[in-house]
């Protein structure tokens, strides 16, 4: 973006795994960082499909999102042969959403697929909700704002089920996929004073897709 805020922020998700009890979370967070930095990071979109974030150092994710003070992070396209050399400064501004996956015996997949909507008023993102493993991590854009959801709900970040999408997940010859194969679906979503509430959802561009497997 070129104006204001918005030129010196972003959304993040937290690259997920099951490898290690560390890296069991899913985290929407929104970033800041300078303006300099952010035309390198721009610069770097324009050329590369994926952007992907690394701490310069050990960090732990904990004290990273509930704190103020800024980091460092090193940017690649996510293959390893290739990685910005020049560190980028990121402030957490905020944290929509910090959730550690359910190791239980006792959890079940969803009847429906459930999706985490947040964003602002520039951007709004769409991730899935990791529930029994193995499942996927996704998350897209979407083209605006769902009818009905108030800004304050888009900030806070809502829960919504996906109609007609069942919450386990689908595999295609022996390969995890995508549920989400049309560009609008039907949604449902707790509003305020927690009425249910249906609307629609389009989807803008599909931004990563991710198998998690078991622990």
């Amino acid at each position: 973006s070129d104006e204001g805020d918005v030129k010196h922020s972003f959304f993040i998700e937290y690259l997920t795994s099951s490898n290690q009890k560390e890296t069991r979370y899913q985290v929407s967070a929104k970033v800041s960082l300078p303006g300099e930095h952010a035309k390198h990071l721009n610069k770097f979109k324009r050329h590369h499909e994926r952007v992907v974030l690394e701490t310069a150092s050990p960090e732990h994710l904990h004290d990273l999102m509930h704190s103020v003070k800024s980091f460092d992070v090193l940017v690649s396209d996510g293959n390893e042969n290739f990685k910005q050399s020049n560190a980028l400064t990121l402030t957490v501004v905020d944290v929509p959403r910090y959730q550690r996956l359910d190791e239980s015996q006792e959890v079940v997949y969803p009847k429906l697929a459930r999706y985490f909507v947040y964003g602002d008023a520039n951007r709004v993102i769409m991730s899935h909700v990791i529930t029994k493993l193995p499942d996927f991590q996704e998350t897209v854009m979407l083209a605006e704002k769902p009818h009905s959801l108030t800004p304050e709900l888009l900030d806070l970040g809502v829960m919504v089920s996906i109609n007609d999408v069942e919450g386990s997940p689908i595999e295609q010859d022996g390969k995890m996929i995508s549920p989400l194969q049309r560009d609008s679906y039907d949604i449902s979503f707790k509003g305020e004073l927690f009425s249910t509430i249906k609307t629609t959802v389009n989807i803008e561009d599909k931004l990563y897709f991710n198998k998690i497997s078991k622990l």
